[in-house]
């Protein structure tokens, strides 16, 4: 009998709570995860492995969720070039980022 792949998520955002919570809740909706706590780290993630979808933090030190999204989508090695982003921010979310045509969808944290 052939298994099913578990699908994978990234999780890449620099407050520990967020990142910690939305682990938590992906692992008991049967996800595989990983974190990071930076873009940059993220990144390096993203580019190396495979994701089915990312969750990117939009404020974060040294580089953003954004930045971190047009880095992979302008990279067609990337192993995650393709995979779903979303993107989440503690901010008001407003009309230019709801429009950003990188990511699948924007959330309010």
């Amino acid at each position: 009998m052939h298994a099913s792949r578990i699908p994978r998520l990234l999780v890449v955002d620099d407050e520990p709570i967020c990142r910690r919570a939305v682990v938590d809740l992906a692992q008991a909706c049967g996800l595989q995860c990983d974190s990071a706590a930076d873009g940059l780290s993220g990144l390096a993630l993203a580019q190396a492995e495979r994701y089915d979808l990312l969750v990117l933090d939009w404020r974060m030190p040294g580089m953003t969720g954004s930045e971190m999204m047009l880095a992979l989508r302008s990279d067609p090695a990337a192993a995650s070039a393709r995979s779903r982003m979303v993107l989440v921010t503690g901010e008001l979310v407003d009309a230019e980022l709801e429009r950003n045509p990188g990511f699948d969808a924007v959330l309010a944290k």
